[in-house]
C-alpha cells in the first residue's frame, strides 16, 4: 500500500511538472514601471507599463528569447526623456545576449505596431564601471534605437548580430558630455527603415579617444546619412569601418567629419558596399591632423558622387584612395574641393581605381589657393562624360601608369601646374 501511494504520488509528480514545462516561459518577478532596486533577470514575455530605470551599481540581464513589451503612447511614470512614450534608463548596466535561436526582441505591444510607439532604449554613463551588451536582439517601433550619453571613464558598448528598424528618429546615437576614452563596437547589424540617421556619433572635448569598429553592418532606407562621425576639438580617434552594405540613405552614405586644430582622425574604410544614396563617401576634414585611406569599395547609382574628399585650414592630411571601383554615379567619381589650404600639409594618393560610366568627370581636383602634391597611378578611367582627369592644382601632379579611354571630353586636362610628371599613360579616343 505505501509503495503504491508512493507511485501514485510520483506519477501526479511528474505529470504536473511536465504541465508546467508547456507551459509559455514567463518572467514571474520583474519590475513592469520604475527604478529597479536590485539586480534582475527578465525572461519570457515582458509587459512594461512606465519606463525602467537601471540606477548605478544594477544591472539588468534579459535572457534569450524573451520579449520586452512596450505600452504604445504611454508612460505612468510620466517621466525619462520623452513623459509620454516608454523608455529604458540606464545608468547602470544592461546585457541583452540572446541567440541564433532564440534571440531578445524589444517591441511594441500594438497588434499593429507603428514607428514611435515608445521612446528606445537611452544609456548615460559616468566614470563607473558599467556593462552594456546586445546581441541577437531586435529593437523596433520605438522614437529612438539606442542612445548613449558618455560622461567620463573607460566605457565600451557593443552591439553585434542584432536588427534595429522602424525608427521615427536616429538608430545609433553616441555623444559624450566630458572627458573620455569610448570604444564603440558596431558589428553584423541590420538598420533599417530610420527616419534620421542610421549611425550618428559626435565626440568631442580635450583628450578624449574614440575608437570604433563599424563592421559588416547592412544600413539602408535612412531619411538621413547612414553613417555620420562627427570629431570636433582636442580628439583622438581611430575609425574602422568596413565590410559594410549601405544604400537608400539621405545625403550621403558615410559622411566623416574631423574639425578642430588639435584633432587627430585616423580613418579607414574598406571593403564596402554603397549604392543609391546621394554621395557614397562624404569626408570633410577642418583644422585636424586627419589620415583617410578609402580602399577597395564598390561605389554605385550614387545620385550625386561616388567619393568627396574636402579640406580645408588644416594640419598635416593624408588622403588615399584605392582599389575601388566607382561607376554610374550621377556626377564626379572622385571629386576634391579645397578651400585654403597650407602649402605642403596636403597628400592626396589615388591608386588602382576603376573609375568609370560616371555622369562628370572621373577624377577631378580644385584648389582655392596653395599647393599640395597629388599621384596618381594606375587606375582605369574610362566612359565617363566629363573629362576623365581634371586638376586645377598649383602644386606638383604625378600621373603615371594610368588607362584612359572613352571619355566625353579631354583625357587630361591640367590647369596652373608646372613641373608635372606624366608617363607611360595609355590615352585614347577622349
Amino acid at each position: 500500500m505505501g509503495i503504491n501511494m508512493t507511485q501514485r504520488i510520483c506519477k501526479n509528480f511528474i505529470l504536473l511538472l511536465g504541465f508546467f514545462l508547456l507551459l509559455p516561459a514567463i518572467s514571474l518577478a520583474y519590475t513592469a514601471s520604475g527604478t529597479l532596486a536590485i539586480d534582475e533577470t527578465w525572461s519570457g514575455e515582458i509587459l512594461l507599463t512606465g519606463d525602467i530605470t537601471i540606477p548605478e551599481g544594477i544591472t539588468l540581464t534579459i535572457d534569450p528569447g524573451a520579449r520586452v513589451l512596450f505600452p504604445a503612447g504611454s508612460d505612468d511614470t510620466a517621466s525619462g526623456n520623452d513623459t509620454a512614450l516608454t523608455e529604458i534608463l540606464v545608468s547602470g548596466s544592461l546585457v541583452a545576449n540572446g541567440t541564433v535561436g532564440a534571440p531578445i526582441e524589444f517591441t511594441s505591444d500594438e497588434a499593429i505596431p507603428a514607428k514611435g510607439d515608445w521612446g528606445g532604449i537611452h544609456v548615460t554613463w559616468n566614470s563607473a564601471v558599467h556593462s552594456l551588451l546586445f546581441a541577437h536582439c531586435t529593437i523596433e517601433y520605438a522614437s529612438s534605437g539606442v542612445n548613449w550619453t558618455v560622461d567620463g571613464g573607460s566605457p565600451n558598448m557593443t552591439v553585434s548580430d542584432s536588427v534595429i528598424q522602424h525608427i521615427s528618429g536616429t538608430a545609433f546615437y553616441l555623444t559624450n558630455s566630458s572627458l573620455s576614452a569610448i570604444t564603440l563596437t558596431l558589428t553584423n547589424t541590420i538598420i533599417t527603415d530610420v527616419d534620421n540617421y542610421g549611425c550618428f556619433s559626435e565626440i568631442a572635448h580635450t583628450g578624449t579617444t574614440f575608437n570604433a569598429t563599424i563592421s559588416g553592418n547592412t544600413i539602408s532606407d535612412t531619411g538621413d546619412n547612414g553613417i555620420y562621425i562627427y570629431n570636433y576639438g582636442r580628439v583622438v580617434s581611430d575609425l574602422l569601418v568596413s565590410g559594410n552594405t549601405i544604400h537608400h540613405t539621405g545625403t550621403y552614405g558615410i559622411h566623416l567629419y574631423s574639425r578642430g586644430a588639435d584633432a587627430q582622425s585616423l580613418f579607414s574604410l574598406l571593403n564596402n558596399t554603397l549604392y543609391n544614396s546621394g554621395t557614397g563617401i562624404y569626408v570633410y576634414n577642418r583644422e585636424s591632423l586627419t589620415e583617410c585611406t578609402i580602399s577597395n569599395n564598390h561605389i554605385y547609382q550614387q545620385t550625386a558622387h561616388g567619393i568627396i574628399f574636402s579640406q580645408s585650414w588644416s594640419r598635416p592630411t593624408k588622403f588615399v584612395a584605392r582599389g575601388n571601383t566607382i561607376h554610374n554615379n550621377g556626377n564626379i567619381g572622385i571629386y576634391i574641393p579645397t578651400g585654403y589650404v597650407r602649402n605642403n600639409v596636403f597628400f592626396v594618393e589615388l591608386t588602382g581605381n576603376e573609375i568609370y560610366e560616371n555622369d562628370g568627370a572621373g577624377v577631378q581636383i580644385t584648389r582655392n589657393i596653395n599647393y599640395f602634391p597629388v599621384v596618381l597611378s594606375l587606375n582605369t578611367i574610362r566612359n565617363n562624360t566629363g573629362r576623365g582627369v581634371l586638376f586645377s592644382n598649383s602644386g606638383v601632379t604625378t600621373i603615371l601608369y594610368n588607362n584612359i579611354h572613352d571619355n566625353g571630353e579631354e583625357g587630361i586636362k591640367l590647369y596652373g601646374a608646372t613641373g608635372n610628371v606624366m608617363n607611360y599613360n595609355s590615352l585614347q579616343d577622349n
